[in-house]
């Protein structure tokens, strides 16, 4: 593989985590530029694993596509490995820094739990479960970095890891919930009180509430284990720049409870990105710190008492002007994030066409508050897009598995999916036209507006093209 091919596919695996996790996408930026390529391909591919459950409907088609991965990994790759440029960039990356196949054949493993209902057993399935995942990723990321040093950095990987994955699992809350899936376990929710489908059901807030205590609790718990285990070397910390952010999250999360499924947990992209820079330079800001009590030790000669106040000043504005520079970069790249998220309709159109390679798209309908996307396949058969502001949950509407009513405005729709009730809902469009329309390709009556003038003997037969 030439340079130009190796340097395009990372720069596609860069894109699609701009799109899917920002988080670790401001990690690669943070990081030095010649590991980029290959924390991007692991970034990449651990987004492509996590998001396999918003793709599928069924655990067998979720199968057969971690299955893909495992046998790329075993060296059984399906077709041209070239062909896919996060397959191609993830071979490279494991070449060229050494990486341990089975750390990632056992992530592949680990994520076939988030294709069944099953409810996680024990505290220690979910730390084994994270373990797999969040760990090893951070474990993974930290020996691309700096092989010498991961292999000290090992025990706060592998906690701050699991802080990591319940701050990611408190955040997902209510979407699992809506799905029937749940990763509090058992074992917490028995003290609490409760059961599997007493938590579901959401009707006992104060005992919910104890057991998101609890759950946020274990994250806080490990992550004050990750920073028992030592300081993190700066050659391998910006491995741990996306654990950083999962704090506020376990301390949000014990504060609201039950109110989680209410209120969006997530801090603004922004906050995020903020507390990643500053958490950065204040790792380096600690060593420039140990640097100059190595050299007071070596006693040289002091500065005057001027100089000194001089260059404190100009680092404090240095680092005053960097904060503020920080800031207005991830207010931008939120506003914008936001902006083309909920609008993107080619991202809409690439989202469906993975998870339904076979249909064809004739028209495409999106809210008024970009939010959930309509779509207008051929044999009238219709389908739907949920925006989950990193991609698209799709849902194909089988006939006669869907009721639609109109909404007091005139310009909406109240639609009940029967085989996928948790995208049930009101959905406002820009005019009464649109909504009229989408009611008719979801009850198979819609004719295109060129068909409408055609003799009514033809209308069938220009339907069925």
């Amino acid at each position: 593989m030439t340079e130009a091919h190796i340097a395009t596919n990372q720069e596609i695996c860069l894109a699609m985590l701009r799109e899917s996790d920002r988080d670790r996408y401001l990690a690669c930026l943070l990081s030095p530029e010649e590991k980029r390529g290959a924390l991007a391909a692991l970034y990449a591919f651990n987004a492509e694993l996590a998001r396999i459950r918003d793709l599928v409907h069924e655990p067998l088609p979720g199968e057969v596509r971690l299955q893909y991965w495992h046998d790329l990994l075993e060296g059984n790759a399906h077709g041209s490995t070239a062909a896919n440029p996060v397959a191609a960039a993830l071979l490279m990356a494991i070449e060229t820094h050494r990486l341990p196949r089975k750390t990632l054949i056992d992530m592949i493993g680990a994520r076939t739990f988030d294709l069944y209902d099953d409810p996680m057993e024990t505290r220690l399935s979910l730390e084994g479960y994270a373990g797999e995942t969040a760990s090893a990723l951070i474990q993974l990321a930290s020996l691309v970095l700096s092989p010498e040093e991961a292999a000290r950095s090992a025990d706060a990987a592998g906690h701050a890891g699991v802080a990591q994955a319940v701050a990611g699992l408190l955040l997902l809350m209510p979407l699992h919930r809506r799905r029937g899936q749940i990763y509090i376990p058992l074992q917490i929710l028995s003290a609490t009180g409760l059961d599997r489908d007493a938590f579901l059901a959401g009707e006992d807030r104060p005992r919910i509430s104890a057991a998101i205590e609890a759950f946020a609790g274990l994250g806080r718990e490990h992550l004050a284990k990750a920073r028992a285990a030592g300081p993190i070397a700066l050659a391998v910390f910006p491995a741990f720049l996306p654990a950083t952010i999962a704090e506020p999250v376990l301390i949000r999360a014990q504060k609201r409870g039950a109110l989680l499924f209410d209120r969006p947990l997530q801090p603004p992209q922004w906050r995020r990105q903020l507390r990643m820079g500053l958490a950065a330079a204040r790792r380096k800001n600690l060593i420039s710190v140990k640097f100059a009590q190595v050299s007071r030790a070596t006693r040289l000669p002091p500065l005057p008492f001027e100089r000194r106040l001089g260059v404190g000043i100009i680092v404090w504005c240095v680092l005053f002007a960097i904060v503020i520079f920080i800031a207005f970069v991830a207010t931008r790249m939120a506003a914008q994030n936001k902006e083309d998220g909920l609008h993107d309709t080619g991202l809409a159109i690439i989202e469906f066409g993975r998870a339904f390679p076979n249909e064809a798209i004739r028209q495409l309908q999106a809210t008024e508050n970009g939010q959930a996307v309509f779509v207008r396949l051929h044999d009238n058969k219709a389908g739907f897009m949920r925006n989950m502001s990193r991609h698209f949950a799709c849902h194909l509407i089988e006939p006669g598995r869907v009721r639609v009513v109109g909404s007091e405005t005139g310009r909406g729709l109240v639609i009940d999916f029967l085989d996928a009730p948790y995208h049930n809902g009101d959905f406002e469009f820009a005019s009464a036209k649109e909504a009229s329309e989408v009611s008719l390709w979801l009850l198979g009556n819609y004719i295109a507006e060129p068909d409408k003038d055609l003799p009514p003997g033809n209308i069938s037969a220009a339907t069925k093209q």
